[in-house]
């Protein structure tokens, strides 16, 4: 009995030894403010608002870093499966806290910053990703005569294998050059991320602003990323330039603002941007910072970058979806048409186009909307139609403008607008994303538009013009966050 009595107390005595090492080894991440699961909402608010991304892959996790609207903490979010995110304490506090780069090399995380008010960059180094505290902050080399004093900030840094240093790019400003033209992009080169050399501007895009710049290498190009209002890139076969346009020169309007920081797991590429409420649609609003808004995959090919949400959300929306038959479910609101509800197709007959109702079951729902578009003559015109059919908003299609927009229902405003090369004969897909007063659209997984909705009345419809055409696979998914 004695010496089991002993032993209890041996093992009791283990278990007060090691808890508290390991307690203190995970206090940082298991300390969670929110969870959001983006299959209910696929908008993040955090306190405070959000603001420029700073996205990351590291330790087998998905980090979302992120400025505050007031600019006074870092917020910080994790995922594994790019759907449920887990907010945590702010990486960083104390104010004045502008875009930078979260990274890891030899077990050290780095993160570089900007302060905002002076217009400098600072280092802090630190054991984990977690906690980056300002009074082991390192000051980095300031701008010289080369470049605007009080214009130098968004540091991104990388290794670049080619030149086998590490790279830092950060927007500033060429002196006594016309405003409008004056951004440009810094680059300071540095052996052990500590001390940098400040060298030459790697670009100059020749307008106002250059901010929160990137360099992603993929395949044998270099994409530069940039902000003016939209999200711009231009691309080329050197980390040196020359940086020219493609075919296609941005992939975010200004209302999905600050999609330039691309994160990689080392086959993907993902990017997230905030909702920007100082554009809205029927009034502005000032102020910095909103929600993080939907998720997108980047896709590089031949020179073009292109966007989609990410397949999987999508994906887990539609394997979770409404078990509503929306085919089953419409009125006809005009033109001739043929419902075939088993396959999930509504063929309009009329050779001038023609309209039908989805009956939605919830009053002011927020919704996933999906659907392909047979385009069987290329004069035919497409809206999805969301927030009310009559006084509602329009998610339109126009192959023979070579137009993506979203507009009112009564045609007096554009609120997003975009060019695109419709291919003939080949059907279109559309992804709309409805959430309270934000709308965000993805066309055939390659481009994308957003606006803000003032009006959140009910309705979803799909209307045809100047032509006959086929709607298949109509798929509405409801979000349980109101």
């Amino acid at each position: 009995m004695k010496n089991i009595c002993l032993k209890t107390h041996h093992i009791f005595l283990c278990i007060l030894l090691i808890y508290p090492i390991s307690f203190g080894q995970d206090t940082a991440r298991t300390k969670i403010l929110n969870v959001y699961n983006t299959l209910n909402n696929p908008y993040i608010l955090p306190k405070d608002e959000a603001g420029d991304p700073m996205p990351v892959y590291m330790d087998g996790e998905w980090h979302l870093y992120t400025l505050s609207g007031n600019l006074s903490v870092m917020h910080h979010f994790t995922s594994i499966d790019l759907i449920n995110w887990k907010e945590h304490t702010p990486a960083m506090t104390g104010g004045d806290i502008a875009t930078g780069t979260i990274l890891k090399h030899d077990g050290k995380y780095y993160c570089f910053f900007t302060l905002a008010s002076k217009q400098r960059l600072q280092l802090i180094i630190s054991d984990n990703p977690w906690f980056f505290y300002r009074s082991q902050a390192i000051d980095l080399p300031g701008p010289d005569s080369r470049y605007v004093n009080d214009h130098y900030r968004d540091c991104y840094v990388f290794f670049n294998r080619t030149d086998n240093k590490w790279w830092m790019l950060a927007e500033s400003a060429i002196p006594n050059t016309n405003p409008k033209f004056r951004s440009c992009i810094a680059l300071l080169k540095s052996d052990d991320l500590i001390n940098w050399t400040l060298g030459d501007p790697v670009f100059s895009p020749r307008r106002s602003w250059a901010s929160c710049p990137q360099l992603t290498e993929v395949g044998n190009k270099w994409y530069l990323t940039f902000l003016d209002r939209s999200t711009l890139y231009r691309v080329a076969d050197s980390p040196y330039g020359p940086f020219e346009r493609g075919d296609r020169w941005e992939y975010n309007n200004f209302i999905s603002d600050a999609g330039s920081r691309i994160a990689t797991d080392g086959n993907r590429y993902f990017a997230w941007t905030w909702f920007n409420k100082r554009f809205s649609t029927e009034k502005m609003i000032s102020g910095y910072g909103g929600p993080i808004a939907i998720g997108r995959e980047l896709i590089f090919d031949n020179n073009t970058i292109w966007t989609r949400p990410i397949p999987e959300v999508v994906e887990a929306m539609k394997k979770n979806g409404s078990d509503e038959d929306l085919c089953s479910l419409t009125n006809t609101l005009q033109g001739k048409w043929k419902i075939d509800a088993k396959n999930k197709v509504l063929h309009c007959l009329e050779d001038q186009g023609g309209a039908v109702e989805f009956r939605l079951s919830t009053e002011n729902p927020n919704f996933y909307f999906e659907c392909d578009i047979d385009v069987e003559d290329q004069n035919m015109v497409a809206d999805i139609i969301v927030r009310g059919v009559s006084t509602g908003y329009r998610v339109g299609v126009y192959p023979k403008q070579k137009i993506f927009e979203i507009r009112d229902s009564r045609i007096e405003n554009v609120y997003a607008s975009t060019t695109y090369e419709f291919e003939e004969g080949k059907p279109i897909n559309i992804k709309v994303f409805v959430m309270n007063d934000k709308i965000e659209a993805f066309l055939n997984d390659q481009i994308n538009i957003s606006a803000w909705a003032m009006q959140l009345t009910s309705g979803l419809a799909v209307e045809l013009y100047d032509s006959r055409g086929v709607i298949r696979n109509p798929f509405i998914h409801y979000y349980k966050t109101h």
